[in-house]
């Protein structure tokens, strides 16, 4: 068998275009490759065929070990040692999943690639055209392997590994004589606190802004309603800074008998520029905290310069309050541990002041993970959605919505991997049709750029790049596999379906004693049809053991209140 890999159509045009042979079989990295294979009936190996949870379970345990490896590098912020396994986690994930997936495919003759070779670095992951490594990678563990390389040297656009010269500076700061709160940003419902830090006259609020954040019209708005922006901006310096100064060494890493440390280093060594740019940065956060006297940082993720906020404020004994805007929730195994331990570390610092436990099901979460009860408030409901008006409109429809990553981006055991989102689709777009459900697909903003290729695919489901508060609104039931659509549905009093087919991973255990539960763990495809008809004819519903009551409003009020003792007899 020859095969052809590709990570985008646009790396597949390329090969099909340099090869024109209809003999080549296909390995799709990501959904849209997928997806064009088979509505063209191009011949594709399925990865679902071929690996199951054996490849999950090794890639998760593969990433404890790397976690171990680089904590033994000594950076200077305890962020950059959780960033740099970030981003080597996604890297290695994508290297173990080629591998698992190449080495099983039987009578295998040849291996084409591109060549393409290109990574701009982690500011602009997101963009997936810039970034290409899929051929460096099948070069560097399938030596032994027939590897034919298309085009040599093709985009070998690497981050520049020169000396750095700039630092950072922060625009003048006003305290007043309220309580200062620094905001680190404003993303993910955040606009809910800093509204009410706005309409609160005991309240200044603060908010930061680096080069890359492009200031909106909203932006504007909230300059002219009263948050003060700390512009932080680079200033040219005459001296280098000279990036093999950082402290680096080299990683010493195997998966199974595949010696990897080579592609990993070279990996670590691209990003240095910006890690140094990213120690550049938390000084500078570290020298405006130090300054400048605030009563409260908060914050709703702990990576990049958000993270910088809580672990300077942390060190410099200023109070810090983490929110999650991600899922925290007990584990049942030791893959589900390391999985949700590695979700933990990425929403939120675990010595922080105070962390929010916005459900029931955080709170057992970060019990779980030995967080100290003193530093736990359970707010209730400050980030998630919610729909403060009832409901309208006919709650007619069934609201499927996972979390999805790309190529670069792949999660093990905990998150449903691309060709796995397909095969679901395909079995709903079935059910959908065989047993007249209307069945809402809630689009992942990692493709929504594939949603007119999705319509054109799966004719009996609806999809949506619409904002979940709108399609709750107009659903009974919600099936995830793991998302914050999840907590998301029960604050909106939408019963969750976890419907795992590969058995494999389980969000949170439901309450099989309580007739009215509103939480199921479904992997069988006939079970999951009479569970939709029966929560449509449901007329109890015990949501109060997974959630907290309450308006997000009100918890807001309350919460803060709490923390910075705004009303004297607030107990």
């Amino acid at each position: 068998m020859k095969i052809a890999v590709a990570q985008d159509l646009n790396e597949f045009f390329f090969i099909e275009k340099k090869l024109n042979d209809k003999d080549i079989h296909w390995l799709p990295l990501d959904l849209d490759v997928l997806l064009y294979c088979h509505n063209k009936k191009i011949k594709y190996i399925d990865p679902i065929n071929i690996v199951g949870n054996k490849l999950q379970e090794d890639g998760i345990l593969s990433l404890s070990k790397l976690e171990d490896e680089i904590k033994k590098i000594n950076f200077k912020y305890e962020i950059l040692t959780k960033e740099i396994f970030l981003l080597l986690r996604n890297y290695l994930s994508s290297i173990v999943f080629v591998y698992e997936v190449i080495s099983k495919i039987k009578n295998l003759k040849s291996v084409y690639v591109s060549g393409w070779d290109i990574y701009e670095g982690p500011n602009v992951s997101k963009i997936k055209k810039k970034n290409y490594f899929v051929s460096s990678i099948v070069k560097s563990i399938f030596t032994e392997k027939n590897v034919i390389v298309l085009e040599k040297n093709n985009l070998n656009k690497n981050p520049d590994n020169t000396n750095i010269k700039y630092i950072y500076e922060f625009s003048k700061i006003n305290l007043s004589n309220k309580k200062n709160i620094l905001i680190t940003n404003r993303f993910y419902n955040f606009k809910r606190i800093i509204m009410y830090f706005i309409k609160n006259k005991k309240i200044k609020c603060f908010l930061p802004f680096f080069p890359e954040d492009k200031k909106n019209f909203k932006d504007h708005i909230l300059s002219f309603l009263g948050i003060q922006s700390i512009e932080f901006k680079k200033k040219t310096i005459q001296s280098n800074i000279n990036i093999s100064s950082t402290p680096f060494r080299k990683i010493q890493f195997k998966y199974k008998s595949l010696d990897l440390s080579n592609i990993i280093n070279q990996r670590l060594n691209q990003l240095k520029p910006f890690l140094l740019d990213q120690e550049l940065r938390s000084d500078a956060i570290k020298k405006m905290l130090e300054q400048f006297n605030f009563d409260l940082v908060v914050s709703n993720v702990v990576r990049k310069t958000s993270g910088m906020f809580i672990e300077n404020s942390i060190k410099l004994k200023i109070k810090s309050f983490c929110i999650s805007h991600g899922t925290i929730s007990e584990s049942y195994n030791k893959y589900d541990n390391i999985y949700k331990k590695i979700v933990l570390d990425s929403v939120i610092n675990i010595n922080s002041d105070f962390i929010a436990a916005q459900s029931k099901i955080t709170t057992k979460g970060l019990n779980n993970f030995n967080i100290k009860k003193e530093k736990v408030l359970e707010t209730g409901n400050i980030l998630f959605s919610e729909n403060n008006k009832l409901f309208k409109s006919k709650r007619n429809k069934i609201l499927y919505a996972v979390t999805n990553k790309n190529f670069f981006n792949i999660q093990f055991y905990g998150v449903e991997q691309y060709y796995e989102f397909f095969s679901n689709l395909v079995f709903l777009n079935s059910i959908s049709d065989k047993n007249k459900l209307e069945i809402l697909v809630q689009i992942h903003p990692n493709y929504h750029y594939l949603k007119n290729d999705l319509v054109h695919t799966f004719k009996n489901l609806t999809f949506s790049t619409d904002n979940i508060d709108n399609n709750l609104k107009k659903s009974y039931v919600t099936i995830s596999f793991s998302s914050t659509t999840i907590e998301d549905s029960l604050f909106n009093k939408v019963p969750v379906i976890l419907f795992d087919r590969w058995k494999r991973y389980l969000h949170f255990k439901p309450n099989k004693s309580n007739k009215k539960d509103v939480l199921y763990y479904i992997n069988n495809k006939q079970d999951l049809v009479n569970k939709i008809y029966d929560l449509k004819k449901m007329k109890e519903h015990d949501f109060n053991q997974y959630i907290f009551q309450g308006k997000s409003n009100q918890n807001i009020s309350n919460v803060f209140n709490k923390i910075l003792k705004l009303e004297k007899n607030y107990a």
